[in-house]
């Protein structure tokens, strides 16, 4: 009878210590599934919000680029003042 007993308790300790283990290996496998993938993911994240890059021939100088964004920034500040 305590053979009984003692068999039924290692088998739910078994259970449950197993169950704690397989969710311990999923996020393990799953964070290291990102790890090993963020370059890609961060890649179709951003093509995503704002497109494909595509380098240009030439150089264009800071002062040109912060107009562009100055005036990208002044445009998308009017329509949320508006809406």
């Amino acid at each position: 009878m305590h053979s009984k007993k003692l068999r039924d308790f290692v088998f739910i300790l078994h259970r449950y210590i197993g169950l704690v283990v397989g969710v311990l290996l999923i996020i393990a496998g799953l964070t290291g599934s990102l790890l090993v993938f963020a370059p890609e993911i961060d890649e179709f994240l951003l093509t995503r919000e704002i497109g494909h890059v595509i380098p240009c021939a030439q150089r264009v100088s800071i002062e040109s680029v912060v107009d562009t964004v100055k005036a990208a920034h002044s445009k998308s500040s009017v329509v949320l003042t508006q809406g």
